[in-house]
C-alpha cells in the first residue's frame, strides 16, 4: 500500500473517531471501479459491433495518416505547410482513442462530449487545407487569446459551415448533397452539445443511462454502465472519421481548386499504401452500415 493510501486512511481513522461512528472507508474502491469498468466493457464488445470495429479501423487509418504527415514534415526540415495536418489529425486520433475507451468504459456522457471536439478538429482540418491562407492564420497563434480572436474571427460554427460549404460545391457536390450533409451534421452537433452544457435531462441520463444489456431498463451509471446511447455515438464518430477521409483526403493528396496537393503520396512506399488501402476499406464499411443505428 502506498504512502498516499496510508495517509487517506489514517485521516478517515482520525476524523471518524472524532464523529465516534465506525469508519465506513472503502480502501478498495479503485478495485470497485475497475470491476465496474470489466463489466462495461464486456457488454460493450458483445453489444456494439459493428460501430466498435468500424471505430478502431477508422483510429488506425488516422494513426497511419498522421504517421505519414510526421516522416513527410521531417523529411521536408519541417515546412509548416504540413504542420497543421499534422497536429489536427494527431488531435483527432487522440480524441478517437478516448470516445473508445469511455464507451468501453460505460462512460457515454463524456464520450459524446469529446465526440463534439473530434467533429470540429476533423472539419477544421478540411477548411484550413483548403484555405492556404487560413491554414497560415491557424498556425500563427502562440497565445491563448491568439486563438481565441482567430476562433471567433473564422472558426465559429457559422463561418466553418460557410467554409466547408465551399469545399464541397468545388469538389462536386451538387446542392442536394450539400444540404443532406449539412442537415446531418447540425443534427448531430446539436446532440452532441447536449453532453457538453448541464441540463437536467442529459444529466439524469449520464446517472441513470439506459442500459444497454437490459431491454430500454435505466440502471445506476455514476461508475460506468454500458449505455444504448453509445451506439449513436460510435456510429457518428465513424461517419466523422469518414467524410475527413473522403474530403481530408483528397485536399491533402491531390490538387484542388487549380493548387498543386500539399503532398504526394508514394506509390511503392508501404505506410503510403497502407493510407491509401485503409482509407477505402473504412469507406466500404461505413457506407454498408450506415443506416444500421438503431437509435
Amino acid at each position: 500500500m502506498n504512502s498516499t493510501k496510508n495517509e487517506i486512511i489514517e485521516l478517515w481513522d482520525y476524523y471518524t473517531k472524532k464523529a465516534q461512528i465506525k469508519s465506513p472507508y472503502d480502501n478498495e474502491f479503485d478495485e470497485t471501479i475497475l470491476e465496474y469498468e470489466k463489466e462495461a466493457e464486456k457488454t460493450v464488445v458483445e453489444r456494439l459491433n459493428p460501430w466498435l470495429q468500424i471505430l478502431e479501423e477508422g483510429i488506425q487509418w488516422l494513426a497511419n495518416l498522421n504517421a505519414t504527415l510526421d516522416v513527410a514534415l521531417k523529411e521536408s526540415e519541417g515546412d509548416n505547410y504540413l504542420r497543421v495536418p499534422w497536429a489536427l489529425t494527431g488531435a483527432a486520433c487522440v480524441q478517437s482513442v478516448a470516445i473508445r475507451r469511455l464507451v468501453l468504459s460505460g462512460l457515454d456522457s463524456p464520450a459524446r462530449t469529446i465526440l463534439r471536439s473530434l467533429d470540429e478538429h476533423l472539419i477544421v482540418c478540411i477548411v484550413t487545407l483548403a484555405n492556404k491562407e487560413l491554414r497560415k492564420e491557424f498556425f500563427k497563434p502562440d497565445s491563448p487569446e491568439e486563438s481565441r480572436t482567430l476562433w471567433h474571427k473564422e472558426l465559429t460554427s457559422r463561418k466553418i459551415e460557410s467554409h466547408l460549404n465551399e469545399v464541397e460545391k468545388t469538389i462536386g457536390f451538387d446542392s442536394e448533397t450539400q444540404k443532406s450533409f449539412s442537415d446531418f451534421r447540425k443534427q448531430e452537433k446539436a446532440i452532441n452539445s447536449l453532453a457538453v452544457h448541464p441540463s437536467y435531462v442529459t444529466s439524469a441520463l449520464s446517472a441513470m443511462p439506459i442500459c444497454l444489456d437490459e431491454n430500454g431498463t435505466h440502471k445506476p451509471g455514476i461508475l460506468g454502465c454500458a449505455s444504448e446511447l453509445s451506439i449513436r455515438t460510435l456510429d457518428y464518430a465513424c461517419k466523422a472519421i469518414w467524410y475527413f477521409s473522403r474530403i481530408g483526403f483528397l485536399l491533402l493528396f491531390e490538387s484542388y481548386s487549380h493548387q498543386p496537393p500539399l503532398f504526394s503520396l508514394n506509390p511503392k512506399d508501404e505506410m503510403n499504401q497502407v493510407v491509401l488501402i485503409g482509407r477505402e476499406i473504412l469507406s466500404k464499411l461505413v457506407i454498408k452500415y450506415w443506416e444500421h443505428d438503431s437509435i
